[in-house]
């Protein structure tokens, strides 16, 4: 029995070992190709990541890369630290609370160079007017609902409203921390495909012939305020699409485009010296993947990997198994031991047998149960035995002919007791009323 079920329990253990291995598998070769991610995520590999980048960046000795999936007042920097946002939508850079701005200003005013590189489609820029409609047609709405309610309810609205416009108000837009806005341009593809970009101011390091060609839709809208503030870098059509801008110790370089650093560019249109002006002098490269979606927030698992207690885990996930498996099969080596006696409690053996015949032997054929019983347990047979056993059975036979009571099968017991052992009748002394 505790064999069987040792079986069951290996077994058990064994499917659930294998389903835990095909989920594993099944996982691993969902996110091996990197198309849940977004795009321009480096976990990406097809045309629309940025793996590539990534990966060719990590193989140069001189060069430490990271992904950032935290936020990034967490960020650890060594050094001179380039941290690239790649397909930031044009509406997150003007929509209050869709990047950690102040976490990226001070990053830049502590020495790092900011490169922030915006989506390659003008279709968050179209959005810019429809999303400041609906959001005000949503409070006119509210506030609508609002006036039906009670007094207590209107001013716990109040509130509300009050506490989100104070967070929004430390929460700024990226384009009011760094001063500067964005304009849509039309998006008129040359015969290469892109618009061609071109230096602001002649560039001594880099040509023009190295600068990829530009799919973005934006442009840089440089007012004469945004002038004092920035230095426009590169231009398509007279129109700024690349700018700096001196924060602190660090930089901040603003683009309008991000298709030069997917997959699909560096294999059609490579641009290694432009890449790697825009990165500098960096010794370590960042590349931000919460931006587009991707977090990793702080569990079990991930304080695991990052304390490396791969082993422990597995330890303690063993030690649960063999508890497992010993609840259901002693693990130490039984001895060989005598069954105890089977007891079984009730009545006794006569008072048993009384029981049993009385269910299972009608009252007249008690008498010729009995004497078929002692025929057979007889040893010695003769022919006075013989002549015995067919006067008792005439006994039995009258006696079966005619309704018993329980004082006459007494004393038809005696008689054919009497008839059996003759000897032993004659020397009882059997009194009688008239003898007393």
């Amino acid at each position: 029995m505790q064999a069987k079920s040792t079986r069951v329990i290996v077994l058990l253990m064994l499917v659930v070992l294998g389903t835990a291995w095909l989920f594993t598998s099944l996982l691993g070769k969902r996110f091996s190709s990197g198309s849940d991610y977004p795009a321009y995520s480096t976990l990406r590999s097809d045309p629309l990541g940025a793996k590539a980048l990534y990966q060719s960046l990590s193989r140069l000795p001189e060069l430490q890369v990271s992904r950032n999936f935290r936020e990034f007042r967490k960020l650890e920097t060594q050094g001179k630290t380039a941290l690239l946002l790649l397909n930031v939508s044009p509406l997150d850079w003007k929509r209050a609370g869709a990047l950690e701005t102040e976490e990226l200003r001070h990053f830049a005013a502590r020495g790092g160079r900011l490169i922030v590189c915006l989506g390659a489609s003008a279709e968050g820029l179209e959005r810019l007017h429809d999303d400041a409609q609906e959001r005000r047609e949503e409070r006119e709405k509210k506030e609508e609902q609002d006036a039906g309610k009670e007094k207590s309810a209107k001013d716990d609205n109040a509130k509300d409203k009050k506490k989100e416009e104070e967070e929004k108000e430390e929460s700024k837009p990226a384009s009011e921390v760094f001063g500067m806005t964005l304009s849509a341009k039309p998006f008129v593809l040359t015969k290469q495909g892109g618009k061609p970009l071109h230096w602001f101011e002649a560039n001594p390091v880099l040509e023009e012939k190295a600068l990829p060609l530009w799919y973005g839709g934006a442009a840089l809208d440089m007012t004469q305020a945004n002038a004092s503030q920035w230095r426009v870098v590169a231009t398509v059509n007279t129109d700024p699409v690349i700018a700096e801008r001196k924060i602190g110790q660090g930089s901040i370089i603003l683009l309008t485009d991000s298709y030069f650093a997917s997959n699909e560019a560096l294999w059609k249109e490579p641009a290694p010296e432009f890449l790697a002006w825009l990165i500098g002098d960096s010794g370590q490269i960042i590349f931000d993947e919460t931006h587009l979606g991707t977090r990793l927030q702080d569990g079990i698992m991930s304080l695991v990997y990052r304390f490396r207690l791969q082993g422990l885990f597995v330890g303690a996930l063993l030690v649960f198994l063999l508890f497992v498996w010993q609840s259901g099969s002693s693990l130490i080596p039984q001895q060989n031991q005598k069954p105890a006696t089977e007891v079984v409690s009730g009545q006794g053996a006569v008072a048993g047998m009384m029981s049993l015949l009385r269910r299972g032997v009608p009252r007249k054929k008690l008498l010729s149960a009995g004497l078929d019983a002692w025929q057979k347990g007889k040893v010695t047979k003769n022919a006075a035995t013989e002549m015995r056993l067919q006067a008792a059975y005439a006994v039995v036979d009258e006696a079966a002919a005619r309704p018993l009571k329980r004082d006459m099968l007494k004393a038809l017991y005696q008689q054919i007791s009497g008839i059996l052992h003759p000897s032993a009748s004659s020397k009882t002394k059997v009194t009688t009323p008239e003898q007393h």
